[in-house]
């Protein structure tokens, strides 16, 4: 089902593009401790629940959150690595984590939704 790839590229473009953006230390932005994580987690975990909605419907059980998870963290090192190029930013292997761990709880949520019949045929 090719149209299930769209949403996937959509996303690491938005994240692409969110990681051109040089950090820039203003007032009231990134102000509270692990607030940078929290974003990657997030944008992640949309990731790894975009990505489950592909890999699940050909992969059984449990698989599906570690292969989203591997997937998600495969996209977050070239993010890291892309951010080498962008002024204030810099490859942090923390933030390859929150990566994986967000890539792990979107393909949970799609798992967990998928499972108890919450999602249509199209989810």
């Amino acid at each position: 089902m090719p149209w299930l790839w769209l949403p996937i590229f959509a996303w690491m473009a938005v994240i692409f593009a969110m990681s051109s953006i040089p950090i820039r230390q203003a007032p009231g932005i990134l102000d509270f401790p692990f607030s940078d994580k929290l974003i990657h987690t997030g944008e992640y975990a949309v990731l790894g629940f975009l990505i489950a909605r592909l890999v699940g419907r050909r992969t059984a059980g449990t698989l599906v959150i570690a292969l989203t998870a591997v997937l998600a963290l495969c996209y977050g090192v070239t993010d890291e690595i892309h951010q080498l190029y962008v002024p204030n930013r810099h490859f942090d292997l923390r933030d390859m984590m929150a990566d994986l761990i967000g890539g792990a709880l979107g393909g949970c949520v799609w798992f967990i939704g998928h499972r108890r019949g919450l999602f249509s045929r199209w989810w």
